[in-house]
């Protein structure tokens, strides 16, 4: 209970007992108050919430080039002192690094390349609080050159997405001039091959306490595309279509609804690892599915690599088995003859660049 000073004199006794005590805790709180104000500017004070450094947030936003979440990928924050603390991008591609004192910082990707990701932009994030991170020493990841082996369904973008890179900077890298030379295509490998990984090249964006960062992954998603004919030759523009990719265990990576363009053309987004996409084409009794097996084309080169783009181009050549039965002849002829080529009936140089160019790949 605090006491008002009184006019007057005290009285005898008691009053003048009481006044004397409040006299001397009058003395006690202004001495304290005098010695609060002359404290010394950065000496911590009891109580006081303005001695109690603000703690503050980095969120952290990872988008590939379509604008879509990147999720499960580690971020890596390194304080001044070189000590780093982790975290995973969430389903949204976002995480929060919180509990942080006011300053610079830097912000890596670990598992990328430095030409797989940059820092795009930032704005103030002013979300405060939380508790200060569990800082441990830098740990050096692996990362020394290596060779693989081409597989079933790989292609430049998917061996590229698995080991961190940009797959231009895989297709560029001298230890796969070989593959340029034997004019093979990023896209478009044969299982054998061998394709060399070179060791990442690591960089750190510096950031700021209280900002929300944007992170571009580059190169990142691919291009599925399919252009759409009747039986006339003509586009089937503004057809609607149901896209489903699968990966390889069967499970649903995304599903796109669209319809084609006025060249009968349709494209959908997909990641580099990709299985299969099922496509429905139309509605109701003209309703057509289709499944494409991603990955799986060969260079145009290879006889089954001509049967593919031969059927996906609309000319029926039964299953690409590389073996140039009647029913492929007859598949050549007839494209030979809407294109202008010498009718063979045969896969020549000729034949090939023109199924290349209209296939795009």
């Amino acid at each position: 209970m605090g006491f008002e000073p009184k006019s007057g004199k005290a009285s005898a006794g008691a009053s003048g007992q009481a006044a004397a005590q409040h006299q001397g805790l009058s003395t006690a709180t202004a001495a304290s108050s005098q010695h609060s104000a002359s404290a010394a500017p950065g000496d911590a004070v009891d109580g006081c919430p303005l001695d109690k450094p603000v703690l503050q947030a980095i969120a952290c936003t990872l988008l590939d080039e379509a604008d879509q979440p990147v999720p499960d990928v580690e971020l890596t924050l390194k304080n001044p002192g070189g000590q780093v603390v982790l975290a995973q991008t969430g389903r949204e591609g976002t995480v929060q690094f919180k509990g942080l004192p006011a300053g610079n910082y830097q912000l890596g990707i670990c598992g990328l390349d430095k030409a797989a990701w940059k820092l795009e932009g930032s704005e103030s994030f002013p979300e405060t609080g939380g508790t200060e991170p569990r800082w441990q020493p830098e740990k050096q990841l692996p990362n020394e050159p290596q060779s693989h082996t081409v597989a079933e369904q790989d292609c430049m973008a998917s061996i590229a997405s698995v080991f961190g890179f940009h797959r231009e900077t895989l297709w560029q890298h001298a230890g796969n001039k070989a593959l340029q030379d034997a004019k093979a295509e990023p896209l478009v490998l044969l299982p054998g091959q061998k394709v060399e990984i070179p060791a990442r090249e690591l960089h750190w964006q510096a950031v700021e306490a209280g900002q929300r960062v944007k992170l571009r992954r580059l190169g990142v998603p691919e291009t599925f595309a399919l252009t759409l004919l009747d039986r006339e030759k003509k586009p089937r523009a503004d057809l609607p279509f149901l896209a489903t990719v699968l990966a390889a265990d069967g499970s649903r990576l995304k599903r796109e609804q669209g319809s084609s363009d006025g060249d009968g053309r349709l494209e959908v987004k997909i990641p580099p690892h990709a299985h299969k996409l099922e496509l429905t084409l139309g509605r109701g009794p003209q309703e057509v599915k289709k499944t494409f097996l991603l990955g799986r084309l060969e260079p145009v080169s290879s006889d089954r690599g001509v049967q593919s783009r031969l059927s996906h181009l609309g000319y029926l050549c039964g299953k690409p088995d590389g073996k140039l039965g009647p029913l492929t002849e007859k598949a050549l002829r007839a494209f030979q003859k809407d294109n202008g080529l010498d009718v063979s009936g045969k896969p020549d140089e000729a034949t090939r660049a023109k199924l290349k160019e209209l296939h795009r790949s």
